[in-house]
């Protein structure tokens, strides 16, 4: 009788949707390339998306080895699940890989007592040869990369060297063109797919808080043939599998790379998918990702580029082995992107070691400065096994302390409490920023994410920077530190201690995500969840701003007509989008020429001056009051490619009266 194989690998759900089981695919498939595999072992369905420990418990009958793709969204779950396996089944032989498994994993193992073998880095040749040799005995020895208890005398040993990298990567069939997934479309109807996908492995980067360059155990490129990865491709488009997810560590970089990029665009010519592929670019963005991401956009698939550089701090990108292009460069670079209309977001960490307060500040303050139209995110310093930032003297040197918070992944369905908790371990400060300051810059980043990326703001840090020469860090600093004297009960007011108070949390080990149940069952990030009821509660909310920019700017001892800064804010009013908006009107008018200054600001000097426009929203969309849909609109899907706000165009306006000109009582607060 054939020893029956269980593959785990507990993915998130999104809604309705979840991720193939590709490490489980990929083990399975190279495995069956063997005969006496295919003599000895029988595979049963995959067990790939997360739901209690019994009802996963239940899926088995008989098993002989259940295997465990093990990452930070699944850890827990995971161990909990192998337990209650060895115990209903004490001869089950339990295998752990995947990148939250530490390569050096005696106190691993002899922590949990119940795991026999743990692999380190790829997969498909080591769990090969552990299936190989059991099929006569359950000693390991000689296997490289792993670590297993010997039952003979209950001893953990470590096996020296690594299985060697594959340079052919075609070597291990794909389990979606091998038909390995076909059967889950007509058992799991429910259940709407995303694909991943390689192109190749390894990365020639080490930075210090990656696991790719380091634990993925490979610094060099080497790669699945483009025949291979069309056949993939084709089989998404086929299958109307909508998202793809590539798991490149740094698509874009390679000449093959367009020739791939256009096998993608062919496909969805053909068959209308993929809708979207989402990849992690290069880290120095160049002529030939701009060549990639410009494709992607005329044919609607990309959900934005990245122009990533985590901290502005030499010290910092000293210490965490990484060099970024210069600004000048990047100002360069997504000039370019502008022009062509192609979305682009930066990416920033906050708890890096070097990092000050004020490098923080100022290093968002250099990026708003070239890079404004961008997108931004912000993410807190994770420290990841196998990593030189999780090694006991890196944390030593640079004095990091972190905390232990309930993993709460964003866009996710938020957790069951049926299930195990999963954890993260952030960063919250370092010999050069205190715990309390990384709260004040946890609030900054927040206040320059909602202003700036998601754009709730932007007109008017436009406006005041480009007009008025103010820094974009002056306004933020003074919100702040005036924020006291606001009325308590006002949205910005509340907005302020609403992030304050997540901070705190933070340090304290609560978990990121925010749920928000009117507008979906998902995490949000604190900034998403904030821009959620700014535009809940428009009117409100830029009644407010109008009062405290004006008061800012007294303050400041700087004189500006009223009429102008009311302008500027029902513009910004305008560009707002909402769940419950009707859209009555196509254009509005306004005095100054609003629209050409914002349209053409970042490309030329343009003047600010009275002369009668109209501004036309060209994405009118109507919700219909339909939350839900709103949210997946302008965040789940919107936010990368640029949508958080309305597009316009401006017209040269007949008006020549304030008194003829619309009413802008009918669109200010």
């Amino acid at each position: 009788m054939k020893k029956r194989v269980y593959f785990n690998e507990y993915n998130m759900k999104i809604g309705n949707s979840t991720y193939f089981p590709i490490a489980s695919g990929l083990l399975h498939c190279y495995a069956e390339t063997f005969k006496d595999i295919r003599a000895h072992y029988q595979f049963e369905p995959y067990i790939f998306y997360r739901d209690s420990p019994e009802v996963l418990l239940s899926k088995y009958q008989s098993p002989a080895i259940a295997a465990f793709s093990v990452s930070m969204w699944n850890e827990n779950l995971s161990l909990v699940v192998a337990r209650l396996v060895k115990q209903k089944y004490p001869n089950c032989l339990i295998v752990c890989g995947g990148p939250s498994i530490p390569f050096e994993a005696e106190h691993y193992l002899r922590e949990n007592d119940f795991i026999d073998v743990v692999c380190r880095g790829e997969g498909e040749k080591v769990f090969a040869q552990i299936l190989q040799r059991y099929i006569v005995t359950d000693q390991f020895s000689n296997i490289p990369g792993i670590s297993y208890r010997c039952k003979k005398t209950n001893t953990v040993i470590k096996n020296e060297g690594n299985i060697g990298i594959t340079k052919n990567l075609d070597e291990f069939p794909s389990p979606y063109t091998t038909g390995k997934y076909d059967h889950l479309f007509l058992e799991y109807p429910e259940i709407e797919f995303q694909a991943i996908m390689e192109t190749n492995r390894g990365c020639p980067f080490s930075c210090s808080f990656c696991f790719w360059g380091q634990g993925g155990l490979s610094t060099k490129f080497r790669y699945f043939s483009p025949e291979y990865v069309k056949q993939v491709i084709t089989w998404c488009g086929d299958k109307k599998i909508k998202y793809i997810f590539n798991a490149d560590s740094n698509f874009g970089m390679l000449n093959r790379d367009q020739e791939i990029a256009q096998i993608i665009v062919d496909v969805k010519k053909k068959f209308g998918y993929p809708q979207k592929f989402r990849t992690c670019y290069g880290k120095n963005t160049d002529a030939k990702i701009f060549k990639i991401g410009n494709l992607f956009h005329e044919h609607g698939l990309e959900k934005g580029v990245t122009l990533a550089r985590q901290s502005n701090n030499k010290e910092t990108l000293k210490h965490i082995n990484r060099s970024n292009i210069k600004l000048s460069t990047f100002d360069t670079l997504q000039t370019l992107y502008s022009e062509r209309g192609v979305p682009i977001y930066s990416e920033m960490i906050l708890g890096l070691p070097g990092e000050t307060k004020e490098s923080w500040i100022q290093g968002l303050e250099d990026l708003m400065e070239v890079a404004p139209k961008n997108q931004t995110f912000i993410h807190l310093c994770q420290i990841l096994p196998n990593t030189e930032m999780a090694a006991p003297e890196y944390r030593k040197q640079h004095a990091i302390k972190t905390v232990r918070i309930p993993l709460e992944l964003i866009h996710c369905s938020t957790n069951s409490e049926d299930f195990s908790i999963e954890y993260e371990e952030v960063t919250i400060g370092t010999n050069k920023m205190s715990t309390d300051e990384w709260k004040q810059c946890f609030v900054y980043a927040k206040l320059v994410q909602i202003f700036m990326g998601l754009k709730a703001g932007y007109f008017l840090m436009l406006f005041l920077n480009k007009h008025l020469g103010l820094p974009y860090r002056d306004f933020f600093s003074w919100l702040i530190d005036n924020a006291s004297k606001f009325p308590p009960n006002s949205l910005i007011s509340e907005s302020l201690v609403f992030f304050e108070n997540r901070a705190v949390a933070t340090t304290e080990g609560a978990g990121r995500g925010v749920r928000y149940l009117e507008f979906g069952d998902i995490y949000f990030d604190e900034e998403e969840a904030e821009f959620l009821k700014i535009c809940s509660n428009r009117k409100t909310y830029y009644i407010e701003l109008e009062g405290i920019v004006k008061q800012y700017l007294s303050d400041k001892n700087i004189v500006v007509e009223s009429e102008l800064i009311e302008e500027v804010i029902s513009f910004q009013f305008l560009m707002m989008p909402a769940h419950d908006r009707a859209y009555p009107h196509e254009s509005h008018a306004f005095k100054y020429n609003l629209g050409e200054y914002f349209q053409t600001i970042l490309t030329q000097n343009t003047d600010l001056v009275e002369r009668y426009n109209l501004i036309t929203i060209t994405d009118p969309m109507d919700y219909h009051g339909n939350k839900n849909t709103f949210m997946k609109e302008r965040i789940l899907f919107g936010r990368k490619s640029g949508a958080c706000i309305h597009t316009f165009t401006e017209l040269a306006s007949q008006v020549n009266n304030p008194s003829d000109r619309i009413n802008l009582t009918n669109i200010r607060p």
